[in-house]
């Protein structure tokens, strides 16, 4: 699905030009949805691009259909921000600045099993210059897959957050049927770590934490629940 600046290439690819002055353009691609045993999961995205003032894109993940979105980086990360105060919908988020034209690998994690959704976001002040550009080639998504039965299948269960959405507090319940050594962190949408809850083995049993998140700005976060190999990752809601 294309919204705003973007449109069809006689190639099979997109390309956004500098007509219209759409705040955000967005490229909206069919669900996805992964084996429960996929591993190293990557997005290849093939582009070029050409930024040379108030604009930039990115790309971003959902695992639950659209309700809250995460940013993706890109493992040579981004080169620019997006400037903030303006009152953007995409402020001061991290973007594709200047030129590009080798293409860019993402690497997502904790959404096998899922079904997910990718967006590439371009965000223009005013639209895009008569020399600034962005083209999509193509993308691929990758995975390696086991069909052995995993030893940690049924030996870990992340219960989410209650409640949620939440001001300042909630309550976080996971399960390990086995002792695992176990990581529970808390990450913004931005990917940034702003709470380790958990690092080490713990014994089999259900355990509550309470989380303690205010001070922070209200929006999505993301509890990642780590044991060896394998990880869940839930959104939860941060009232303001």
């Amino acid at each position: 699905t294309l919204s705003g600046l973007w449109e069809p290439t006689s190639t099979g690819g997109y390309a956004a030009t500098g007509s219209g002055t759409d705040e955000v353009s967005s490229i909206l691609l069919q669900p996805i949805t992964l084996p429960l045993r996929a591993f190293d999961v990557t997005v290849d995205l093939a582009h070029t691009y050409q930024f040379d003032g108030d604009a930039g894109g990115n790309l971003k993940a959902s695992i639950n259909g659209g309700v809250s979105w995460t940013l993706a980086v890109p493992s040579d990360g981004y080169a620019g921000t997006f400037q903030a105060g303006a009152g953007h919908p995409m402020d001061g988020e991290p973007i594709f600045a200047g030129t590009g034209s080798a293409g860019s690998i993402f690497h997502l994690s904790g959404i096998a099993g899922r079904t997910v959704l990718l967006r590439v976001d371009l965000g223009t002040i005013g639209g895009l210059a008569s020399n600034e550009s962005w083209e999509i080639h193509n993308g691929k998504i990758a995975y390696v897959t086991s069909t052995e039965p995993s030893d940690l299948d049924g030996e870990l269960e992340l219960h989410g957050n209650y409640p949620d959405p939440f001001r300042g507090r909630t309550s976080i319940s996971y399960t390990l049927s086995k002792p695992l050594p176990v990581q529970l962190e808390v990450y913004n949408v931005l990917g940034q770590r702003v709470r380790m809850l958990r690092n080490g083995e713990q014994a089999a049993a259900t355990y509550t934490i309470e989380l303690d998140l205010s001070g922070l700005a209200g929006g999505v976060y993301l509890l990642r629940l780590r044991a060896g190999r394998w990880q869940q990752v839930e959104p939860m809601i941060l009232l303001p």
